[in-house]
C-alpha cells in the first residue's frame, strides 16, 4: 500500500484531496497482559519473554498472510461482494457470481445481472435495491426501476461502486479508476477520473439531500464532490488491511469507512459503534442500517447497533 502525498486542487477536483485528513473518532484496537509468577529465576523470565515475544510476531505474520490472501477469497465466485440494509429492516447480500441472498425481512431475491457482481445498493425510500456488475449492467429489484446502464460504455476500469439518488429514483455507479455515472434524477457532480489516483476507488455512498457523493479508495482517501462536505479520511493512518466501503451516517453530518479487516473508521458525526476487527471474516462492504451500520463479511453478516456509544 502505498503512502498518500498532498495533492493540489484541479479543475473538477473534489471538494478535499486526502489533505490534512482527520483521525477517525475511534479506532478499535486490543492489547495483552502477561503476568509473571513470584519467585520466578530472572532466566526464566527472559525466557518467557523471548516466548512471548515470538508468539506476538507469529500472530502478526499470521494476520498478514491472512489478509494478503484476501484477494484469493474475493476471487471465490461463491464468496460475497456486498450488501445493503432494505427498507430499514430487511438486508441482502449478493456473492460474485449473481446469487442474490436475502435474511427474511428483504423478500426479494434471485439472480444478478449475470458476469462478475461487484456490489449492491439499496434504493432510499424504498423497498428495492439494485445489482451491478463490473462491466456496468444494472438489475433492479423489488420496487427500484432501472434508469440506464453503463454496459454499452467502453470503460477504462471495472465499475466497483453503485449508490441511491435521495428520491430512490436514481443511482450513480463509480468505477475503479473514479470515474462516475449518473442515471435516472441523479445528478452528476464531478469525478475522480481525471486524477492520478494513488490506489484504485472501492465505493461510494450519496449525501442526505442528494445533491453531492463521497468516493473512498482502498488506501483510506475520501474524496467529496457537491455538496458532500470533506470530514477526514484514512488516507494517511498506517492500515492493516485495505479500506473496502464507504457508509453516510444518519442525518448526513459524518460517514463510516471499513476496513478488510473489519475495523471501522467514523468522521464527522458519525459514531463509532464497535467493529469486526479481529474476528477473523474478512469484510468486503459496509451499510447503515436504522440506528447503526453493519460490516459484511464475504461468509456472513456482522450487525453494530447503538446500543454503547464509544467517544
Amino acid at each position: 500500500m502505498r503512502a498518500v502525498t498532498q495533492g493540489a486542487t484541479v479543475s473538477n477536483s473534489p471538494s478535499n484531496v486526502l489533505v490534512a485528513p482527520a483521525e477517525p473518532t475511534c479506532v478499535s484496537s486490543s492489547s495483552a497482559l502477561f503476568s509473571v509468577p513470584d519467585g520466578e529465576s530472572t532466566a526464566t523470565r527472559v525466557t518467557r519473554g523471548r516466548l512471548i515475544a515470538v508468539l506476538i510476531a507469529l500472530g502478526g505474520l499470521v494476520a498478514s498472510l491472512l489478509i494478503a490472501s484476501s484477494g484469493d477469497v474475493e476471487a471465490n465466485a461463491n464468496s460475497t461482494v456486498g450488501g445493503a440494509v432494505i427498507g430499514g429492516d430487511g438486508f441482502v447480500t449478493v456473492t460474485a457470481d449473481g446469487d442474490i441472498l436475502d435474511d427474511g425481512a428483504a423478500a426479494f431475491a434471485g439472480q444478478g445481472p449475470g458476469g462478475t457482481v461487484s456490489n449492491v445498493a439499496s434504493q432510499r425510500g424504498g423497498s428495492g435495491y439494485w445489482v451491478v456488475n463490473d462491466a456496468g449492467r444494472v438489475r433492479a429489484f423489488g420496487g427500484a426501476n432501472s434508469y440506464g446502464d453503463a454496459s454499452d460504455l467502453a470503460l477504462q476500469r471495472p465499475i466497483v461502486g453503485i449508490a441511491s439518488s435521495e428520491t430512490g429514483n436514481g443511482y450513480w455507479l463509480v468505477a475503479s479508476d473514479g470515474g462516475v455515472f449518473a442515471y435516472g434524477d441523479a445528478a452528476f457532480h464531478g469525478s475522480a477520473g481525471s486524477i492520478s489516483l494513488n490506489e484504485p476507488i472501492v465505493g461510494m455512498t450519496g449525501t442526505a439531500s442528494g445533491k453531492g457523493y463521497w468516493l473512498v479508495a482502498s488506501d483510506g482517501g475520501v474524496f467529496a464532490y457537491g455538496d458532500a462536505a470533506f470530514h477526514g479520511s484514512a488516507g494517511s493512518l498506517p492500515l492493516v488491511s485495505d479500506i473496502v466501503g464507504i457508509a453516510m451516517a444518519p442525518g448526513g453530518g459524518g460517514y463510516w469507512l471499513a476496513g478488510a479487516d473489519g475495523g471501522v473508521f467514523a468522521y464527522g458525526d458519525a459514531p463509532f459503534l464497535g467493529s469486526a476487527a479481529g474476528e477473523g471474516d474478512l469484510v468486503v462492504d459496509i451499510d447503515r442500517s436504522r440506528t447503526g451500520y453493519i460490516p459484511v463479511s464475504y461468509t456472513h453478516l456482522r450487525a453494530h447497533e447503538t446500543v454503547v456509544r464509544i467517544a
